[in-house]
């Protein structure tokens, strides 16, 4: 057991026994083996977790490449097949040129058939006295 003994000045010096000696050690003993069991515990437990989660994430990046591979893969195949704006536009200016060139060629060409019907309609036909 542990004794106090006092001055009357105020200082406290506390006697111990051998007993009580062996006693507090075998306590911070105890305490120290279960704190050394709970942390062994507790780094098994996170570790347990962190393959856990280890795992979840290698399962994620695989999914996540596959997904940014297809991602690259569809950029480029639009990269590939994208007609510029400028290209579209110059294409259908030259078409429309074209389509204008035949309609005036085809107007020349009728005018110069409706002249010639014209005048074997006025050979063939008697004048009108």
């Amino acid at each position: 057991m542990l004794a106090f003994s006092c001055e009357p000045v105020g200082d406290c010096l506390v006697q111990m026994g051998i007993g009580d000696i062996v006693a507090v050690l075998g306590f911070l003993l105890a305490i120290g083996v279960q704190t050394w069991a709970i942390t062994r515990y507790m780094i098994g437990r996170m570790d347990s977790h962190r393959d856990a989660m280890g795992a979840e994430i290698r399962a994620l990046h695989e999914r996540m490449a596959g997904e940014i591979k297809a991602i690259h893969e569809r950029i480029n195949t639009v990269k590939d097949e994208y007609v510029k704006r400028v290209d579209i536009d110059r294409d259908l200016m030259h078409i429309q040129n074209t389509v204008t060139d035949m309609k005036n060629d085809v107007n020349v060409q009728m005018s110069g058939m409706n002249n010639r019907l014209d005048m074997l309609l006025s050979t063939l036909t008697p004048p009108r006295s």
